[in-house]
Order: structure tokens, then C-alpha cells, then sequence
């Protein structure tokens, strides 16, 4: 298996008007000393009009290669949100997330578990 090393993360300060949202979650079987079945992170900020602007989402955790998501960045990208909004990218992210499978999890139900956490913690920080 290839592995990947972080080498940097870049931060861009956002202007005064944007709202910044930064979500990262990690589920595993216990909180402490297990890998993660899978982990979801976000960041982008929203417009004076509730736009998102600079979207980034990407899973990785435990087995599971580090994977942006740049299809569903796009679909969010310059929308407000709603209720179909919001379903639009539970299946786009379902359609782009790749997992692995092991003894513990299938490779469907970290999909599911990816795409459940991203969209709800979207739908609960963006009111």
C-alpha cells in the first residue's frame, strides 16, 4: 500500500466578512488509542450573501487513504444552503468516497458514515 506523508497545510487568512467553518471528526470504536473506522474534515467560509466560498472536504482515517473530495466541493461552491442542497451532496459524496474494508467496518458503511458526518455537521453549522 502507498503511503502518504503530510508535508504542509496552508492557511488563508479569510476576510472580516466570510464566516470560516472548520469541522473535523474522527469516529472510531473506542474515543482513545484505536484507529479511526473514518474521519471527516471540512473548511470553508460563507459569503455576506450565505454562499459557501473555498470549500475543501476530505476523509481519511485508520486504513482509509487521505481523500479530498473536489467534486463535492464544487457542487457546494457558491450555493446557499437547503434541504436539497443538502441531498445533493449526501449522494454526490456517496458517488466520490472511496474506503477501505476490513474486519471491523465494510467499505459501504465508512462511505455511509463519511457522508452521514460531513453533511450533518454542514447542516448543523450553517443553521
Amino acid at each position: 500500500m502507498d503511503k502518504k506523508l503530510l508535508t504542509a497545510i496552508r492557511l488563508s487568512k479569510s476576510s472580516n466578512s466570510n464566516q470560516a467553518i472548520g469541522i473535523y471528526r474522527k469516529v472510531g470504536r473506542r474515543e482513545t488509542f484505536v484507529p479511526a473506522l473514518i474521519a471527516a474534515a471540512a473548511f470553508c467560509t460563507r459569503n455576506s450573501n450565505q454562499e459557501f466560498e473555498h470549500v475543501r472536504l476530505s476523509i481519511g482515517g485508520g486504513e482509509n487513504t487521505p481523500q479530498r473530495l473536489p467534486s463535492s466541493e464544487r457542487l457546494l461552491q457558491g450555493q446557499r444552503p437547503d434541504s436539497e442542497l443538502w441531498k445533493d451532496l449526501h449522494c454526490a459524496l456517496l458517488d466520490e468516497i472511496q474506503t477501505a474494508s476490513d474486519f471491523y467496518a465494510s467499505s459501504d458503511y465508512r462511505r455511509m458514515m463519511a457522508a452521514n458526518l460531513l453533511v450533518a455537521e454542514l447542516m448543523q453549522r450553517t443553521g
